[in-house]
């Protein structure tokens, strides 16, 4: 049976191609290329790309 004879199967391929598309694609705001180290290995940068500073509680 193939995909595109089915309506539901044909609508969820779609479906899953467009959001494999959109997540596969490599845009800047979706990745920093500098990477500063905090807890657990996690990146210590904001989604704008500034560092995001960390104070100390007294």
């Amino acid at each position: 049976m193939d995909v595109f004879s089915n309506a539901f199967e044909k609508k969820w391929f779609w479906v899953f191609t467009v959001l494999f598309v959109v997540i596969m694609i490599p845009l800047p705001f979706f990745y920093v290329e500098r990477y500063i180290p905090s807890l657990w290995g996690l990146p210590l940068l904001s989604s704008a790309g500034r560092v995001i500073r960390l104070s100390r509680c007294s």
